[in-house]
């Protein structure tokens, strides 16, 4: 662990954010859950593209913080956790976390563009319109191809 990582771990032990830890723990879980469903999964069967997430009400205040609050325990979860995840590893995470804890209709997006003759993917989290663990502006330099969702899953 390098020397800044330890240092915010310290600062945040120390003004007690107890909720913080907390996140970021059950992130980190959620990751290494979501890390292995990307490895066992056959390749094709993990998100299903039908599941679509069809237009939803404005999000309400409860909805964003709740969204928000799990995007940053996934951020610092990746950042000081034990492994770096790629993007549809953390968007599954997020996703997960968000269906668990009652937060519903969030899809995982999954864009592409063309950089040096090859398609770069990205995947990230979109819960009514709002964008979840990344940033619009990263976002909008990719064609998303469709809303996709864990395959697998239930609706409700």
């Amino acid at each position: 662990m390098s020397v800044s990582r330890l240092r915010a771990a310290v600062r945040v032990v120390r003004d007690r954010r107890w909720r913080e830890i907390g996140d970021v723990f059950r992130a980190q879980i959620a990751l290494v859950r979501a890390q292995l469903l990307v490895w066992t999964r056959p390749t094709g069967q993990l998100v299903d593209a039908s599941k679509r997430s069809g237009t939803n009400p404005p999000v309400g205040k409860v909805d964003a913080s709740i969204g928000e609050r799990f995007s940053t325990a996934v951020q610092r979860a990746t950042r000081y956790g034990v492994f770096n995840p790629q993007c549809l590893v953390r968007a599954v995470a997020l996703n997960r976390m968000l269906e668990e804890n009652g937060v519903v209709g969030s899809a995982i997006r999954i864009g592409v563009r063309w950089v040096d003759g090859e398609f770069v993917a990205h995947a990230w989290v979109e819960h009514r319109g709002i964008i979840l663990g990344d940033t619009p502006a990263n976002t909008a330099s990719f064609v998303p191809l469709t809303d996709v969702q864990l395959s697998g899953r239930s609706e409700r």
